[in-house]
């Protein structure tokens, strides 16, 4: 009866665990459609509007209570899970950095200046703003990409990882499925 309770327990954190980065992807297929729509758009990081971020706080792992993942034959997901939570909140921090950035300091400086919505060229821009906090603009810009795409991408292959793992330990169980097209 114990061990059948611990089974039922196991199954129930690799649903919650499956959740959790199904929440965490769905969040950041959002951002990435976002990008995607300026993805090879060379003055991009003039156009991409800040892009707002929930409170994620919920979106968090019971790493004590996944523990048990240490002594099976795939101990390397319990980090796996780790290293995703940490990339998520780089994703959100580099998103509120850069948010906050355009809010802050570009979006005044085009207003003083009168150019805040006209089309200027580069380095028209750079004479107004300075050169240097339009590279802070394109380089943040670059980074929301990066840490989009890359965790975007790694959450995605976490899930099957996971999802593959608890089928291959418990056969017969079900679990959350990952559905890519939706």
């Amino acid at each position: 009866m114990k061990n059948l309770k611990k089974k039922k327990l196991k199954k129930q954190l690799f649903n919650s665990a499956l959740f959790t980065l199904l929440r965490k992807y769905n969040a950041l297929e959002i951002f990435k459609r976002e990008l995607d729509l300026l993805k090879d758009d060379s003055s991009r990081a003039f156009k991409l509007k800040p892009l707002k971020t929930n409170d994620y706080n919920d979106l968090k792992f019971d790493i004590e209570s996944l523990n048990f993942l240490i002594e099976t034959k795939e101990p390397q997901i319990l980090s796996d899970l780790f290293v995703e939570h940490e990339r998520f909140e780089q994703v959100l921090s580099t998103l509120k950095v850069r948010s906050e950035y355009q809010v802050n300091v570009i979006q005044p400086l085009l207003e003083k200046s009168g150019i805040a919505n006209k089309k200027v060229s580069f380095e028209e821009a750079c004479k107004v703003i300075g050169e240097h906090k339009i590279e802070g603009l394109i380089q943040g810009t670059d980074e929301v990409y990066f840490h989009v795409y890359k965790s975007h991408e790694s959450v995605g292959k976490l899930i099957e990882k996971l999802h593959q793992y608890a089928k291959q330990l418990f056969p017969k169980a079900e679990f959350i499925v990952f559905d890519k097209s939706t």
